[in-house]
C-alpha cells in the first residue's frame, strides 16, 4: 500500500540521497510500524480538524534513538499550536515504542545492554543467538540483555 497518498509527510523529497520510492516508513523498525501508522492517522485528524493541508507537515528525521522511535518535524502553518498537538502525538509514540519490541511489536521485557533496544523475550533470545553465531562468541544472555523495569 502506498501510504504517501494519505500521509504526504512520509515522503522525503528534499533529501538528494533518498531513493525516490523511499519513505520515512522505511526508517521505522518492523515492530513499531503499526504504532507509527496509528500516529500518522492521529496526525491526519489533527491537521483536518484544524484545516491545515497535510502537505504543510514535513518529517525532518525518523530514527530509533535511545530505544524509542524519535521523529523531528516541521509545520508550515500560521497556527503553530497545531504543531504542538502534532509534537504531543509524536511524543506519545516515542513513549509507546520505548515499551514495545523493536522487532515484533510485542510488549518489551528486555533491553539490550549495548545498543539500547527494547525486545520481547523471544526476540531477545533470537538476537543474542544470532549475535553469538555471527561473531563466533558465546556471550551469556544476561550479559547481553537486562530485564526492563516496567513503570
Amino acid at each position: 500500500m502506498d501510504y504517501t497518498e494519505k500521509y504526504p509527510w512520509l515522503r522525503d523529497s528534499d533529501d538528494p540521497y533518498v531513493v525516490p520510492d523511499d519513505t520515512w516508513l522505511d526508517s521505522v523498525p518492523e515492530g513499531w510500524k503499526a504504532a507509527f501508522l496509528e500516529t500518522c492517522e492521529t496526525i491526519l485528524q489533527i491537521l483536518t480538524e484544524n484545516k491545515v493541508a497535510p502537505e504543510a507537515l514535513k518529517f525532518i528525521q525518523v530514527k530509533e534513538k535511545f530505544g524509542a522511535l524519535r521523529i523531528y518535524s516541521a509545520l508550515e502553518a500560521e497556527d503553530q499550536g497545531v504543531h504542538g498537538l502534532i509534537r504531543n502525538a509524536l511524543y506519545e509514540l516515542e513513549e509507546k515504542t520505548a515499551k514495545m519490541c523493536i522487532n515484533c511489536g510485542a510488549p518489551a521485557t528486555y533491553m539490550s545492554t549495548g545498543w539500547i533496544l527494547p525486545n520481547c523475550w523471544s526476540c531477545a533470545v533470537a538476537a543474542n543467538n544470532a549475535a553469538n553465531e555471527r561473531h563466533k562468541t558465546n556471550i551469556p544472555f544476561d550479559k547481553a540483555f537486562k530485564k526492563m523495569e516496567l513503570h
